[in-house]
């Protein structure tokens, strides 16, 4: 066994980056112990998630002093980088979230930082053994391998995590061993946790500064310049033909044409660098020409992002969503002036720039994606309430304006602690602490404070709204003085006969003695979600069959509300009958 461990190389991973390589199995053990609990990850199960944040980016903070150190030739450099991810690290532990259950401002932020500080540390190992050294086929060279590398040890994983799930399945028809679902994910983060970053570590490539290309196997040769080079020139045609659509109808381009601008861009700019240096082991002219001309041809799909962009931002204010193409839109500016237009050809200010815009959009404060995001929706919010004088209790204003505002009220509760509504009003409202668990939040104390009615507060913006209504498992009712009890279950979205109820284009029908009975329950639905009492109690109708009394007790009742006919559409109901 060890020998076969030694033909892999794989202590070679421990070796170089030591530090990595540990914290990739402590974040494995960390996210098994997270898959134990069942996915319950409380206030008590916060600091396991946080450890685990926090174990990843010390993982990839161990690949940056590594490499810091090795192009530096310098053990020093190496220890002061190492330190300070130590004093980062321990800072963002402190700032995670203490319950990762709670729809607070801090855990809504949350994956925003976690990605956006992932991106920018595999951006920084991408460029940071060159800034100072080492030419563009060093650079070339040195990603070509490591972009390699990750294909390899991805595929590596997914094959070695099929054949271990195929061993389980086996194991489990043939000879009856079962295995819990949980141990399934043990697995997973397992082998892509553990195995893959081992492996993807022992062969990180080398920094060589010689300015040496080796050959690219055909393999690459062929999937970078014969599928990479036709996609992207395929959505160029599609781009520039909408362009020209533009121009002669006349009118702005829509909003999903800024996403295939970006999803252009990014694939682009992927296939430009993979193929940069292409040309030297190819005589393709197609090649050498999307290599010259590619960023000139970038300009048209900058050009209709950032008019989409425009056209949705004035409409609708900022989002990150929006911010974060907006970003992406500036930096296509940027590198179509400076690799379009100036022709420069170092490659590595790619990714240098497209980091430092990364860490401007996180950490700049009110011009960041938090900031710039909650003044543009605070903006709209009180352009919304101020004209129709709601701020001063003035008044009547129409339904249209009282759902925006509300489903406003519900986007900036998300993202603030509402606290910017009291200095626009003279009688402050008690707001709740957003790092307490409450009932009640504090868009619905807004509502209620500027006596928004119930039904506004239940229109989220669409045209129906779906409910769930469930009832506690420990209930229990005598039966004495009761001639029958049916019990029924009528699945979701499927229309079937039962025994005692069934489902027909969402109307609720009881059938007792042979004769069908419909049951109109829509003023009961609309009461228990307005008393949102519907989570504690099984919820009781009182029926007539016939000749009959008895009582619907429902535990569970799910469906949609229709918001314009205030009618309800069930979609599936289980409980029982009580017929006296």
């Amino acid at each position: 066994m060890i020998s076969y461990f030694q033909q892999l190389d794989l202590f070679q991973s421990f070796r170089r980056f030591p530090l990595s390589s540990v914290m990739a199995i402590i974040a494995t053990v960390l996210a098994i112990t997270i898959i134990s609990t069942d996915g319950d990850v409380g206030s008590e199960m916060a600091p396991i998630v946080s450890l685990m944040v926090v174990s990843y980016f010390f993982f990839l903070g161990g690949i940056v002093s590594r490499l810091i150190g090795e192009s530096r030739e310098s053990a020093t450099s190496e220890f002061v980088s190492m330190s300070v991810f130590g004093a980062v690290a321990v800072l963002v532990f402190i700032l995670l979230p203490d319950d990762y259950d709670l729809l607070n401002t801090k855990l809504f932020r949350f994956p925003f930082f976690f990605f956006g500080i992932a991106a920018m540390l595999h951006l920084i190992i991408a460029y940071v053994p060159f800034i100072s050294r080492g030419s563009d086929g060093d650079f070339w060279e040195y990603n070509r391998k490591a972009f390699i590398r990750i294909v390899e040890s991805g595929f590596f994983s997914g094959v070695l995590y099929l054949a271990i799930l195929l061993a389980m399945v086996a194991l489990d028809k043939l000879f009856g061993v079962e295995f819990e679902g949980r141990v399934y994910g043990y697995v997973a983060v397992s082998v892509f946790g553990i195995f893959n970053s081992i492996y993807f570590l022992s062969k990180f490539p080398a920094l060589d500064y010689d300015d040496q290309v080796e050959r690219p196997l055909s393999a690459f040769l062929v999937f970078t310049q014969f599928l990479l080079i036709p996609i992207t020139v395929i959505y160029m045609i599609i781009l520039y033909a909408y362009g020209i659509k533009i121009l002669l109808d006349g009118e702005l381009p829509r909003g999903w044409i800024g996403h295939l601008s970006l999803w252009f861009s990014v694939i682009g700019v992927f296939t430009y660098l993979l193929n940069y240096l292409n040309p030297r082991f190819s005589n393709r002219t197609f090649v050498r020409q999307f290599i010259k001309y590619f960023f000139i041809v970038l300009i048209v799909p900058a050009i209709l992002l950032m008019i989409s962009l425009f056209r949705r931002i004035s409409d609708y204010g900022v989002t990150e969503e929006r911010y974060a193409l907006a970003m992406i839109a500036s930096w296509l500016v940027l590198v179509i002036f400076l690799y379009g237009i100036l022709r420069w050809r170092s490659l590595k200010w790619l990714p240098i720039s497209l980091s430092a815009l990364v860490a401007f959009g996180l950490f700049a404060g009110p011009w960041g994606i938090f900031g710039a995001t909650l003044n543009s929706q605070q903006g709209r919010l009180y352009d919304m309430m101020h004209p129709i004088g709601l701020l001063d209790g003035d008044g009547e204003p129409v339904d249209s304006v009282l759902i925006n505002i509300h489903n406003q009220l519900r986007y900036l509760d998300e993202r603030s602690d509402m606290t910017f509504i009291n200095d626009w009003i003279k009688s402050p409202i008690s707001l709740n602490n957003e790092e307490i668990k409450q009932d009640t939040s504090n868009y619905q104390l807004i509502a209620d404070h500027f006596n928004i009615p119930d039904q506004y507060q239940y229109n989220y913006g669409s045209e129906y709204q779906n409910f769930s209504i469930q009832g506690r498992g420990d209930f229990s009712e005598s039966i004495e003085g009761y001639l029958h009890m049916n019990v029924f279950d009528v699945p979701p979205h499927i229309e079937k006969d039962d025994d005692a109820a069934r489902l027909q284009f969402g109307k609720f029908y009881v059938s007792y003695l042979g004769t069908e009975y419909a049951m109109d329950l829509d003023k009961h639905v609309m009461q228990w979600m307005s008393t949102q009492s519907s989570m504690d109690d099984w919820q009781t109708v009182p029926v007539t069959l016939g000749a009959y009394n008895g009582e619907l007790y429902f535990s569970e009742l799910s469906g949609e509300r229709y918001i314009k006919s205030d009618s309800i559409s069930i979609h599936h109901a289980r409980g029982f009958i009580l017929i006296k």
